[in-house]
């Protein structure tokens, strides 16, 4: 008989295969326009955004952003949030 996966066990793998980018303060353009800024599928190919690309913050003029998985204290504290909902 398989074992039903628990909400905290979907949420814990569905973050470990995320990333988002490396610019510590997220801007409004950030959190709205630019892909990058939120919590996104990992991408291969020409495409992917593994290598460093420039984005437009906004105000604060174009900076070279890398897309990168979230730290352990990040996983816990997202699930923590999901999980309380």
């Amino acid at each position: 008989m398989k074992k039903i996966p628990t909400k905290k066990q979907r949420l814990e793998k569905y973050i470990s295969e995320v990333i988002i980018c490396n610019v510590p303060k997220k801007s409004k353009h950030c959190l709205t326009q630019c892909l990058h800024g939120r919590l996104h599928e990992k991408e291969t190919g020409k495409e992917s955004c593994t290598k460093p690309e420039f984005c437009s913050l906004g105000l604060s003029g174009i900076r070279k952003v890398k897309c990168k998985g979230l730290s352990k204290k990040d996983q816990k504290e997202w699930i923590k949030n999901e999980c309380s909902k």
